[in-house]
């Protein structure tokens, strides 16, 4: 166990595609995550929205899985009723709809990553890339770390087992030089 431990907010993408019989890279490399973070020590943060999406798709695996971290107190309820300027603020700076439409899809996600250790792991690499394009609006949204366990060059495990510091290259407000 680490002596510095995260609580990370887990996307129902992740969970959804994780399963003990990972049938695609994708679906290994969630389960993967998933694992890593279940033995190392961080703890799963959760909102009455989270819980919704990952109960509306729930696997076998991500509901064990959460049922073990909920079991070994690694689990984090917060509530996000305070975060309603954050839907207002993206509503203000994404004019275009999809794009707006795509981005509050997820508010959430960043409500729940605020409240708590400011670390977020999903596979929705379009939020993400979203929300760098609209960041130095988005004020505290930028010092989230994102992280997609997905991508392989994000080397998400690793990132978990070093305790999932704060690195700058994986808050949303980077930009590559």
């Amino acid at each position: 166990m680490l002596k510095t431990r995260h609580d990370l907010v887990v996307d129902a993408s992740v969970a959804i595609q994780a399963s003990d019989t990972a049938l695609n890279e994708r679906s290994r490399a969630c389960h993967a995550f998933l694992e890593t973070m279940r033995h190392v020590g961080h703890r799963v943060v959760m909102s009455r929205e989270i819980q919704d999406e990952w109960q509306a798709r729930p696997n076998k695996y991500s509901t064990k899985w959460l049922a073990e971290m909920i079991k070994k107190n690694r689990y984090v309820f917060i509530r996000t009723i305070g975060f309603i300027s954050l839907e207002a603020t993206i509503n203000e700076v994404i004019s275009e709809e999809t794009i707006r439409n795509l981005v509050q899809e997820d508010r959430h996600l960043l409500a729940a990553a605020l409240a708590s250790d400011r670390r977020v792991a999903s596979s929705d690499k379009r939020v993400r890339d979203h929300l760098k394009t609209y960041i130095k609006y988005l004020g505290d949204v930028g010092s989230i770390c994102w992280v997609n366990p997905t991508i392989e060059q994000e080397n998400a495990k690793e990132w978990l087992s070093n305790g999932a510091p704060e690195e700058a290259h994986r808050r949303l407000d980077f930009v590559e030089s």
